[in-house]
């Protein structure tokens, strides 16, 4: 996705940029020869038509969007971006892309991805693969078969981006390595993830927003950090390293708590299914207690939910309802003398009321450490 400072995106290009856009779409035709198709095929990549009709505004932009994908990844160098679409045309002919979309997975590469059903603050839709429920003598240990098990999890990652004019243009994906161990470098490994890089560098291109290594070791992540003085900012704004203690609040930078599973910090339980609320996160300052008005204008008769959780640090909690005549206020929750912890079963608090009277929920948390700021997620709605 574009921002209003950075050029090279479908309505946000200089000049040059724009030149460089039309030099490419008008070579397209040739470049659709060149990679091995006939005249007249109907050629589209990532279900977007290269030959779109004149008429058809919101198929153009989509083609322009794609055209820019390889501008961008060979920073506007007409003859690069279009070697690199040519040989990504090639290589998606050869390959047979639809059958590898359509294909049915071996048992050994099923079950680590979860669909992209929802999306980051940004509109980015989210993929994750939990990599410590693989066998890696099965995953890695054939190649091909693996590089096409990754390709097939891409493609339809993409299938839930729009292609649309100033709409989320690449995905976000969490890596979690719960349970996998410190030292994963066999070569197979090593030789299937260098194949899959290669694939993913050359043909498709722009696609990767940010990816997190969630539950990540923590001596590799300390080592990241202290490289990142040497890593280009743009590079090191895309890779994100968070230990076990640190990615919840890492995840909850990028992602609102509502669409996060409860295991990453999240508030997605099987109760708050009818919940709309995305949810919000609040920091809370050493010593600090904070009195949040999480439902406002509550009518009587109406059934309420709330959730509250710890993400980072514990934290006290209460959760009542204030009504807003002269009725007395009703307590929900107290954490009491017990601090809510941020992992564990009981992480996520939350619960349902039948208001008797008009008036708000309220949710109080207090941090009472005296060296770290801790972090509390919490939503509450009408159900």
């Amino acid at each position: 996705m574009s921002t209003s400072t950075e050029t090279g995106y479908l309505g946000n290009l200089t000049t040059t940029e724009e030149a460089a856009l039309e030099r490419l779409r008008s070579g397209v035709p040739q470049a659709v020869l060149d990679a091995g198709h006939k005249e007249g095929d109907n050629v589209t990549i990532w279900n977007q038509a290269l030959h779109p009709c004149p008429e058809d505004q919101l198929h153009k932009d989509a083609r322009d969007i794609v055209l820019l994908k390889f501008l961008r990844a060979r920073e506007f160098d007409v003859d690069k971006a279009r070697t690199m679409l040519v040989n990504c045309l090639k290589w998606r002919r050869e390959a047979d892309i639809q059958s590898i979309i359509d294909m049915k997975l071996p048992p050994e590469f099923q079950g680590h991805d979860s669909p992209p059903e929802y999306k980051d603050k940004e509109g980015r839709p989210i993929l994750l693969t939990t990599f410590g429920s693989m066998d890696p003598a099965k995953v890695f240990g054939n190649i091909n078969a693996f590089v096409r098990y990754r390709v097939m999890v891409f493609e339809r990652a993409i299938a839930h981006l729009s292609f649309r004019r100033g709409d989320a243009e690449t995905l976000l994906q969490i890596h979690d390595y719960t349970g996998v161990p410190m030292v994963f470098q066999e070569a197979s490994i090593k030789k299937a993830v260098n194949a899959s890089t290669h694939v993913f560098a050359d043909c498709y291109p722009e696609f990767k927003g940010v990816t997190i290594f969630a539950n990540f070791p923590t001596p590799f992540v300390l080592l990241f950090k202290a490289m990142s003085v040497f890593i280009p900012a743009k590079t090191y704004k895309k890779f994100q390293l968070a230990n076990a203690s640190e990615t919840p609040s890492k995840l909850a930078q990028y992602i609102h708590p509502g669409v996060l599973d409860p295991r990453y910090g999240g508030l997605r339980t099987e109760l708050s299914k009818g919940l709309k609320s995305e949810g919000h996160t609040r920091s809370l300052a050493t010593r600090e207690t904070a009195e949040i008005a999480a439902l406002k204008s509550v009518v009587a008769g109406e059934e309420i939910m709330y959730q509250v959780r710890a993400t980072y640090g514990a934290v006290y909690a209460t959760v009542s309802f204030r009504p807003s005549d002269e009725s007395s206020e009703v307590s929900l929750y107290d954490s009491g003398d017990e601090e809510i912890q941020p992992t564990g079963d009981k992480a996520v608090v939350e619960g349902t009321y039948k208001c008797e009277h008009p008036g708000s929920l309220i949710i109080t948390v207090r941090n009472v450490g005296r060296f770290s700021t801790k972090i509390v997620a919490y939503r509450a709605g009408k159900i």
